[in-house]
């Protein structure tokens, strides 16, 4: 009788000291991907579309943020881009200590043993413009996108559930740092998938082409205002 194929290791089968020694070194973040036999990403927010998640399928990798670890069936890897202070107010930072899968922060903590530091001088040789002081992440998803495209080797795809970007906080300045890595995807070949909910990458009329249609959408959005 053949003997069994062993599946592939995993970022869980990692003993605790020997990953943090792993993720000290400047290509963590492509040691992570190693890690994990997934060559498809889900990057997972908090609207609606998070329903969709693909949490029972474990072709993809699920990178959740925040507290998800308490309210999604699976996470394969957390991005808590908070302040310790702002999390410990929030209530789960002794949760972080517990969890068995890399927790992505902006410095390491001795007190969380999965904890890692964010690669953002890597993010920032690799994506910050010319003349910009600092690179363009103005929330935690589009942190995770910057962080995936650094990956060696790159996502063949990824997903992306509950980041619909509706609410107008997100308008005003989360969506476009989005926008922009999912730009920087494409343009590597990763392919990208949004949810129809989302307003990511969307428009209701073609610029110049569609000029009567958009006055008449502009009236419609006008009166339903009033």
């Amino acid at each position: 009788m053949s003997e069994q194929k062993k599946s592939a290791p995993t970022v869980r089968d990692v003993p605790p000291t020997e990953f943090a020694q792993m993720l000290a070194t400047a290509e963590h973040a492509g040691e992570v991907a190693r890690q994990s036999p997934a060559r498809t990403l889900a990057i997972l927010g908090y609207a609606p579309s998070v329903r969709a998640a693909p949490f029972l399928d474990p072709s993809f990798h699920l990178w959740g943020m925040n507290d998800m670890m308490d309210v999604m069936p699976r996470i394969d890897m957390l991005f808590e881009m908070h302040e310790p202070a702002v999390v410990k107010i929030e209530g789960h930072w002794d949760r972080l200590k517990l969890l068995p899968v890399p927790v992505i922060m902006w410095d390491r903590h001795e007190d969380i043993p999965m904890s890692q530091a964010y690669p953002l001088e890597a993010v920032a040789a690799r994506w910050q413009l010319p003349g910009m002081a600092i690179p363009y992440l103005t929330c935690s998803a589009s942190q995770m996108l910057a962080m995936a495209l650094l990956l060696d080797p790159l996502p063949e795809e990824i997903h992306l559930y509950g980041t619909d970007m509706s609410r107008e906080e997100e308008h005003s300045h989360q969506r476009p740092s989005c926008e922009f890595y999912i730009g920087a995807a494409r343009a590597l070949g990763v392919r990208v998938v949004l949810q129809k909910e989302t307003d990511l990458c969307k428009t209701l009329f073609l610029y110049g082409k569609d000029d009567t249609r958009r006055g008449t959408l502009s009236m419609k959005l006008a009166d339903r205002i009033k």
